[in-house]
């Protein structure tokens, strides 16, 4: 096009939606939704928000005789939880997961005893099963697992999961690789190929049981065939030590200087390369890589991965039962911004695939660790759901998972997780009884808050007036009518948000001339951004009182006209009370 203009699209009329509504909804890329809802049009999210602003929206894109289905969650609605980690056919050697071991050593002891006899009757696919089963019971709609045997690799398919499925290239020295690994692992891609297995990704296992030239060429054949790559790595206390917290002009010289064959020949001679540092001179790491463990990763490992565009899959349980010798970094891996995500790992080395037992244990690892930042718990809900999808690369594109947002697929998980309104009404009723104003009468702003303003009425005994605003026609002033007489009373407005003050501003000035002796504002969140002190101070407004749901700034904590109230009481009472297994709705029942 050459006149710059853009084409016309004609939008089509929908006909047919369901509509997932919950008490709780956190779509990851946006803010939490109380009350929310996700409109679902075939397999694609249509709009996700405030339950009233998805139907609203939808009465303008559908056909006159349009359905909506609702299904109605009293629970949290998240994207489907990604399990960025896992070999799904191992999910029979629970015994194994379920040992005490003094090393790592011990523990690889114990998994190559019951895979030698599992190996026997090749129970891979039932078992590939059962552990994709047991992930979608606990939220899970998508993992990247590695698997070693074909009839394992449609685990994630039979339970309508996505992700992706790794075929685990090792033990291949050199030599050996040149003359058939190769041919090999061509042959057995081929044969996924044919089985038409969705999204197929190679993982070369370890630097411990891969010499340098797969490193070499793996990568090389995936990003050939469109494939993406997962390893293990800095996980075992083979690969521990200590290296250079810098990439030094010395370390450097570790793989210049001569061919290695493998990293432990390098590590014999007693040169200060990590195993991160080795892999990535091998050209191995990349954005289309994401890692699992990275327990060993030091600070120029963790810059690495950064620069490289790695993710790291934490796996923080199986570290404890496979005895790795410490715990990830997570604090740094979060400081320092790293792409993180969760993994499971198998059945053969944690007790459960229930993705939410690891991101509790890296809850407390981080604390412990010195995360101080209150943004943990929003960063672990991301890293178990956008987190494991950006690792996969399925974070971006038409079939974007690990997020709810207009276009993307629609893959939740649906949480049982009771959850609470806590109002702020007991605390500014409270204040407001104590105040004793004389001839009260209760205003709603407008006509959307009538029915909060009448419950607050109703709880003082007092009047209600209503502020009815309306603009008679386009660029004509809007006119606000107040209905109710409000001559001599004090005049207290309730609302649930204050933000640029304009409106309420406004409705102050419009009472004080329909002649209110007093104009008072009890509202909940003082968010007051741009000129709100401002107008608060030059207006007709005698007071706000606001609760500390929000922090004051510096100018409105010193506005004359601002007082806050404290919520600590009401939110210390409704956690007792969760403690205690009390009612919490009684709390705010009379309100």
């Amino acid at each position: 096009m050459t006149d710059n203009t853009w084409p016309t699209v004609d939008t089509e009329l929908i006909d047919d939606v369901t509509l997932y509504s919950a008490k709780l909804i956190i779509p990851v890329t946006g803010p939490v939704i109380i009350d929310g809802a996700v409109a679902i049009h075939g397999d694609r999210v249509v709009h996700v928000g405030k339950r009233r602003w998805v139907l609203k929206a939808l009465k303008q894109e559908m056909t006159a005789h349009g359905t909506i289905h609702e299904r109605h969650w009293d629970g949290v609605l998240t994207p489907g939880l990604i399990n960025a980690h896992t070999h799904l056919q191992y999910s029979g050697m629970v015994q194994v997961g379920q040992g005490t071991y003094d090393r790592f050593r011990a523990w690889e002891l114990a998994f190559n005893e019951v895979y030698a006899e599992a190996q026997k009757t090749q129970p891979w696919k039932q078992w590939a099963e059962d552990g994709a089963r047991q992930m979608v019971e606990s939220g899970t709609t998508a993992a990247a697992d590695i698997v070693t045997d074909l009839d394992a690799a449609g685990a994630l398919a039979s339970q309508g999961m996505h992700g992706i499925a790794y075929w685990e290239v090792m033990g291949w020295h050199n030599a050996e690789w040149m003359e058939k690994g190769r041919t090999e692992l061509i042959r057995q891609l081929r044969r996924m190929n044919e089985e038409q297995l969705p999204n197929l990704g190679i993982s070369p296992h370890a630097p411990y049981t891969l010499e340098s030239e797969p490193f070499v060429d793996l990568p090389d054949i995936a990003r050939q065939l469109n494939m993406r790559l997962h390893i293990h790595l800095a996980e075992t206390p083979l690969e521990a030590g200590t290296y250079p917290p810098v990439l030094t002009t010395y370390s450097a010289a570790d793989w210049s200087d001569h061919d290695w064959e493998s990293y432990r020949q390098l590590k014999e001679v007693g040169k200060g390369a990590s195993p991160l540092q080795f892999v990535d001179q091998l050209g191995s790491l990349g954005p289309d890589v994401h890692i699992a463990h990275g327990v060993w990763a030091n600070g120029e490992d963790r810059r690495i991965l950064r620069q490289r565009g790695v993710g790291v899959a934490l796996c923080p349980r199986s570290n404890r039962i496979t005895n790795t010798g410490k715990d990830a970094p997570v604090r740094e891996y979060l400081e320092e911004g790293n792409l993180v995500s969760v993994g499971t790992d198998s059945l053969s080395s944690t007790p459960t695939l229930d993705l939410l037992d690891d991101v509790s244990m890296l809850y407390d690892l981080a604390r412990e660790q010195g995360y101080a930042s209150d943004d943990l718990t929003h960063r672990l809900i991301r890293m178990m759901t956008l987190g494991g999808a950006a690792s996969m690369g399925m974070h971006v594109g038409r079939n974007r998972i690990g997020q709810i947002n207009a276009g993307a697929l629609a893959d939740f998980a649906f949480f049982d997780i009771p959850v609470d309104n806590i109002y702020a009404t007991p605390v500014l009723l409270s204040d407001l009884a104590s105040r004793h104003f004389e001839n009260p009468i209760v205003v709603s702003p407008d006509v959307g808050g009538v029915v909060r303003a009448r419950a607050m009425a109703k709880a003082i005994e007092s009047d209600l007036a209503i502020i009815d605003k309306r603009r008679p026609r386009a660029n004509v002033a809007e006119i606000m009518n107040i209905i109710g007489d409000v001559a001599g009373r004090t005049c207290i407005i309730t609302d649930d948000i204050v933000d640029t003050a304009g409106t309420l501003c406004n409705a102050a000035g419009a009472l004080k001339e329909r002649g209110a002796r007093a104009v008072v504002a009890y509202i909940t969140h003082p968010v007051l951004s741009g000129a709100a002190i401002e107008r608060i101070s030059n207006s007709a407004l005698d007071e706000l009182v606001v609760t500390d749901t929000i922090p004051l700034s510096p100018a409105a904590q010193a506005c004359p006209k601002i007082r806050q109230v404290s919520c600590a009481a009401i939110i210390g009472e409704t956690l007792s009370r969760i403690a205690r297994e009390a009612s919490v709705s009684s709390l705010f029942s009379e309100c």
